[in-house]
């Protein structure tokens, strides 16, 4: 999966991302009731909150994370408040890589998300291409 944010832009929100106040974090990590009724149908508080760091990183970077360290603590924290559970179980999410991938397939799957990959970029620039030569024939 290509991420929305290059490698520098992520690093700019990680570094900078502790200026955002409360209500600014309650926009970008939402998690609605629907969202809270997905995440609890996981096993085990570690899983539960690592579906839901997921989702919300998704949401957030328009990509995955592949160690979950480069998630900074107060984003951790302020999701474990969401749904109940304490931040420390996010360091047990994911020892198995296959449990992170299968967490990633089951979001795709339920909220309808794409991979942006080679077949979607050529979908969009040539949609992009005939909405630009639409309007410079208009």
């Amino acid at each position: 999966m290509e991420a929305l944010l290059t490698n520098e832009q992520r690093q700019e929100i990680l570094h900078t991302s502790s200026m955002f106040t409360d209500q600014e974090l309650e926009t970008l990590l939402h998690l609605n009731s629907e969202d809270l009724k997905i995440i609890g149908q996981n096993r085990g508080n570690e899983n539960k909150i690592g579906f839901a760091m997921q989702l919300c990183w998704i949401r957030f970077t328009g990509g995955t994370f592949s160690d979950i360290s480069e998630i900074p603590s107060y984003i951790v924290r302020f999701v474990a408040d969401k749904i109940g559970i304490k931040p420390e179980w996010f360091k047990d999410y994911g020892r198995r890589r296959q449990t992170r991938n299968e967490h990633f397939q089951r979001i795709c799957k339920t909220y309808n998300y794409l991979t942006f990959d080679d077949s979607i970029r050529k979908d969009v620039e040539a949609y992009a291409t005939e909405e630009l030569n639409a309007g410079h024939s208009a």
